[in-house]
């Protein structure tokens, strides 16, 4: 018998023992008398890998769908762009009798931002959808499961983030409706302007219809963005928890992860500009200590450590994390012109850093570093 007076039986205990406190190496099963009881234990370990690697890539995709937000973003400040032409054509009625045209001008301002947020919003709604699609192929296991009963915590939160999903879709799509019957107001008024019937009722009622319109939808869309926010925290909780409890992600994934992480760390520092939540310094000014700073820091592969690539994404997070904590400080001290172009700084410094963790996953290939975990493909409905 190997290993003095230890069977099989207590080697395999150990090793579920260590399985159970998220160990998920495999076994040598040159230490056991029947190597088929270590085999045995490693496929099955394989298979778990395997499952929980694919429900972190998904949870990491859909995550870096609704935190890469650039169209939201636009959304909101071609909101704000929004309200202020909304006002000048509400107060241009005032001249309308004395036949003053700049109300026309005015409703023409509006309505190609109107059409500009319109483009933001319809890639919002995509990638929304997309999260649903992720999120939906990701099967909730029975209340009885085994899996269930590990981790009721990890599933629960799946559970509520596919209601969430589902009902912001549906509220993006009543802000469609509503852009679109505002564009038709606004196209009334410019045709009755063009025919010199700047005092019929029916133009008076457009632009009553035109503010009121306005009015509704900048606040759906802001509470939309806040439930956009809400959903991205939970997502991002979740990715978390499967991250570091759940998986044994690739060196592939790990750099998905990173850059999941710092897109949504660039989105949550515009969330704490426009007040949907407020972020704390120690979420900013840690570069050594998120899961990117810490791999870098254990990371001791030489053929890594000293490629251009490595460098570039070391350099690119640091100057990211240095300029988040730049916009956070000019927030704080009500300097927002600062806060905005330290912001826009951060953004190409995420773009620097995204660039540089996909010349690593090109460099991983080229050293033999090539498993991955791809997240299911959908196949469309026909």
């Amino acid at each position: 018998m190997k290993n003095g007076a230890e069977s099989d039986i207590s080697r395999l205990l150990k090793a579920m023992d260590d399985f159970g406190n998220e160990n998920f190496k495999p076994i040598d099963r040159e230490e056991f008398d029947d190597p088929e009881v270590a085999d045995a234990f490693n496929r099955m370990l394989d298979k778990h890998v395997k499952r929980n690697n694919h429900y972190l890539a998904r949870i990491n995709e859909a995550q870096l769908k609704i935190a890469d937000s650039s169209c939201l973003k636009a959304m909101l400040e071609q909101i704000a762009a929004l309200q202020d032409v909304a006002k000048s054509i509400q107060d241009s009625r005032t001249g309308i009798e004395s036949g003053d045209l700049s109300l026309r001008n005015s409703n023409g301002e509006f309505m190609a931002l109107a059409y500009q947020i319109r483009d933001s919003y319809e890639p919002c709604l995509v990638q929304m959808r997309q999260t649903e699609k992720i999120l939906e192929s990701i099967d909730i296991p029975g209340e009885d499961s085994a899996q269930m009963k590990r981790n009721p915590e990890f599933w629960a939160a799946i559970a509520k983030l596919k209601k969430y999903v589902s009902q912001i879709n549906i509220r993006m799509e009543s802000i469609g409706r509503r852009m679109d019957s505002m564009l038709s107001d606004a196209e009334i008024i410019f045709d009755e302007s063009d025919k010199k019937m700047l005092l019929s009722k029916k133009f008076m009622g457009s632009v009553d219809r035109l503010t009121e319109g306005y009015r509704n939808l900048s606040a759906e869309c802001l509470d939309t963005g806040r439930h956009l926010y809400k959903i991205s925290r939970e997502v991002d909780n979740a990715r978390n928890d499967m991250f570091r409890h759940n998986s044994a992600p690739t060196m592939h994934d790990d750099l998905c992860v990173f850059e999941t992480d710092h897109v949504t760390l660039t989105w949550r520092l515009y969330n704490n500009m426009v007040e949907f939540e407020s972020l704390r310094l120690t979420q900013l000014n840690n570069p050594t200590e998120c899961k990117f700073g810490r791999w870098v820091s254990e990371m001791t592969d030489e053929r890594i450590t000293g490629s251009e690539a490595f460098k570039n994404a070391v350099e690119a997070h640091f100057e990211l994390h240095k300029l988040a904590v730049e916009c956070f400080e000019a927030k704080m001290e009500y300097k927002m012109s600062l806060a905005k172009q330290r912001f826009e700084e951060a953004m190409m410094a995420l773009k620097r850093f995204r660039n540089a963790l996909n010349d690593l996953h090109s460099y991983f290939n080229t050293i033999g570093i090539t498993e991955r975990t791809d997240v299911f493909k959908y196949k469309e409905q026909e």
